[in-house]
């Protein structure tokens, strides 16, 4: 299993008050990195790697670094073949996706014949079942420990990375984005074990 998260940089002229501002089509918004922590079928051992625009020349020699991590990706359980993250269908791997292929370094078709070996688990989608209707679906990490009752521990926001950006605060965006990761596969768990709970209740009614 893969829990990642990745972070963008928008320019000041594009940033948005609301919703997502990331266009992976302009140049002038490009993924700084992420995070993507690799978890054993018992869920006891895990690996984070991190890539980092800061650590290579280029976005793209970056992506090529992403891309062949999870291709040389290989689970001991074939059941562990899932992505696990927060709004990750709707822009980290569609982000990925056109990046990848803007620079010619994966096509479409080949894209989506990977993604068809995996399992894909957006706990934005699956925590928005829990909101009112007349609230947005799109969940973000805070909101998402609020709905599953746990600490926020760090109030930085995800458009926050931007300011450290610019100011060339590196190892915060890191710290940043290594925390999210580690709180999302907490999610998880707990959403995992939640759903087993009401599986056992349903098995026990008369």
């Amino acid at each position: 299993m893969i829990v990642f998260d990745l972070e963008y940089y928008v320019p000041k002229e594009d940033r948005l008050t609301r919703g997502l501002s990331m266009a992976p089509g302009k140049d002038s918004h490009f993924i700084m990195g992420g995070t993507f922590r690799t978890v054993g079928h018992r869920g006891t051992e895990f690996e984070d790697a991190g890539f980092w625009i800061w650590d290579y020349d280029t976005e793209k020699a970056m992506l090529i670094a992403i891309w062949r991590f999870l291709k040389n990706y290989q689970p001991k359980n074939k059941f562990d073949k899932r992505f696990v993250g927060l709004g990750i269908i709707r822009s980290d791997l569609d982000v990925l996706k056109i990046k990848l292929n803007r620079y010619g370094i994966v096509d479409y078709p080949t894209f989506f014949e990977f993604l068809k070996n995996y399992v894909i688990y957006d706990l934005s989608q699956v925590l928005s079942l829990r909101l009112p209707h007349s609230q947005p679906k799109l969940v973000s990490h805070q909101n998402a420990l609020k709905i599953l009752k746990m600490p926020i521990i760090d109030k930085t926001k995800g458009t926050d990375v931007w300011a450290f950006y610019d100011k060339e605060d590196y190892q915060s965006i890191m710290k940043y984005n290594s925390n999210e990761v580690a709180e999302m596969y907490q999610m998880y768990l707990k959403v995992r074990e939640e759903l087993r709970d009401l599986y056992s209740k349903k098995e026990s009614l008369p």
